[in-house]
């Protein structure tokens, strides 16, 4: 073959392949729904492709988007995914989503998820009882949804969740906004909520997100697990945290395992700033960790939630260097289970309610190996519910007090 033929050759390959990975890309102006959309990108779900909602456009959904493995949805300025109203309603139970995972409800594993760049608006304003959610990620018993991207979205009005999911592995959710009623009115998990259902979690990572929830009056992030479904490395850091209000429980954030220690391992809560909407709702907590272990909560910045700063349920834990101003104390609870191996130090604590540094035990379930160092608690001191006199540090230890 003489050099001439096999330039030819060359390029030829090389313009069928730039052919071929340009029809990976689907423009959604072309299509006049995004499932059409995604489809035709990834030729339902037969190949790598991404879907391109392009500059101010804007669809309406009227069913659950079905993204597939290997899937990229990526958001022009402007553009919007919304609920169409009296779509997607859910009954009982149910709660629909805007968008799922292909395999939510058995198949093979879902990976190489990216959602990038997209407003996601729930259409709560339509008032028409709907319980959607914005994203849902999960799999069945035996298999996970792994490698997920979901970065620079909005994520707003949604009557249910903005995200909700179980059995994840290495799933990063940064740099969005979970705003303007984004959740269920008087719960505790609106922005995001992972489950222990038919399965664990691992190697999930949330991090620069905004979440405000004074227009729901929610809490913001909940990971739920449990000793047979534990959540693994988990880091939750350096959102922008505002607790809404409702007279009941809402949290800012929550690693919840109940008062077994090997629920949650190898956590992370560090550098967050946490605002609680109503600064005398005795209801409104900032940091909860419960069922862990093997952890640090650190640098993280509180203010305005009157019933906790930082709730540690947890042992071999290090809690330090955080900043709580007009909040409820920092504890350590062995009411459900013994706790052992915590250390708090370097914590600045102004104006708490009742108490700076609460511990507290009962029965055999004893707190051991404790450490406090260094903190520093100022006063005022603001007055107890329960009556008691209020202390910088207290002990309460089955039902005596020192």
């Amino acid at each position: 073959m003489t050099l001439a033929a096999r330039a030819l050759l060359l390029l030829l390959v090389f313009t069928a392949t730039n052919l071929l990975a340009q029809t990976n890309i689907a423009y959604c102006d072309n299509y006049s729904t995004l499932q059409q959309c995604i489809d035709a990108a990834t030729s339902g779900g037969s190949h790598a492709g991404t879907a391109v909602m392009t500059p101010n456009l804007e669809r309406d959904l009227t069913s659950t988007v079905i993204l597939y493995s290997n899937t990229t949805l990526r958001c022009e300025q402007g553009s919007l995914i919304k609920r169409a109203s009296g779509a997607l309603l859910g009954s009982g139970s149910l709660s629909p989503a805007m968008l799922q995972n292909q395999h939510a409800i058995g198949g093979p594993t879902d990976s190489n998820i990216v959602i990038d760049g997209c407003t996601i608006d729930g259409n709560r304003a339509a008032q028409d009882n709907a319980k959607t959610a914005g994203i849902q990620l999960y799999a069945q018993p035996g298999s996970k949804v792994t490698n997920v991207v979901i970065r620079n979205s909005t994520i707003q009005n949604t009557p249910s969740q903005g995200i909700y999911g179980f059995n994840w592995q290495n799933v990063e959710i940064a740099a969005n906004n979970f705003i303007n009623d984004a959740g269920v009115t008087n719960v505790n998990d609106g922005a995001i909520n992972v489950v222990s259902t038919n399965g664990g979690s691992t190697k999930i990572s949330v991090h620069h997100n905004r979440c405000d929830s004074t227009l729901s009056a929610t809490g913001c992030f909940k990971f739920a697990a449990s000793n047979m479904q534990p959540i693994t490395q988990i880091d939750v850091s350096n959102n922008n945290i505002t607790v809404g209000a409702n007279g009941t429980a809402s949290l800012g954030i929550e690693l919840f395992g109940g008062g077994v220690n090997t629920a949650i391992q190898q956590f992370v809560v560090a550098g967050n700033i946490i605002n609680g909407a109503n600064a005398v709702d005795q209801a409104t907590w900032g940091i909860s960790i419960g069922g862990a272990s093997y952890g640090t909560v650190t640098g993280n910045t509180i203010a305005n939630t009157s019933a906790f700063g930082i709730e540690t349920i947890a042992s071999f834990t290090t809690v330090s260097h955080n900043i709580l101003n007009n909040t409820g104390p920092i504890t350590w609870d062995a009411n459900t289970n013994p706790q052992t191996n915590v250390v708090f130090s370097d914590n600045v604590i102004v104006s708490p309610a009742c108490r700076g540094i609460f511990f507290i035990a009962s029965g055999a379930n004893y707190l051991d190996t404790g450490t406090v160092a260094s903190n520093i608690i100022r006063a005022p001191l603001r007055s107890c519910t329960d009556g008691s006199a209020p202390a910088a540090i207290r002990v309460q230890a089955s039902g005596c007090a020192t």
